[in-house]
């Protein structure tokens, strides 16, 4: 997915759809280390809030999504 044009302000509020993984936003090379975490920040969120939904009976991929996005951070910030 990550071929595909995108501005950073969709990548920002649509982590998902852009990328489909938070490994592919590693692996943009159009993106430098500082917007990869904005992103995946973002992203963080977005699974949080889906996450606390599905504790509310909606269904989804919260925590495994969860958990490859902190990897993903963790992997830029640990360096």
């Amino acid at each position: 997915m990550s071929s595909k044009n995108y501005t950073i302000h969709e990548a920002l509020v649509d982590p998902k759809r852009i990328f489909g993984t938070p490994e592919l936003v590693l692996s943009e090379p159009r993106l430098d280390r500082e917007a990869k975490l904005r992103i995946l920040r973002n992203w963080e969120q977005d699974a949080e809030a889906l996450l606390r939904a599905e504790n509310e009976g909606m269904e989804g991929d919260g925590p495994a999504l969860l958990q490859r996005v902190r990897r993903a951070i963790a992997s830029l910030t640990e360096k």
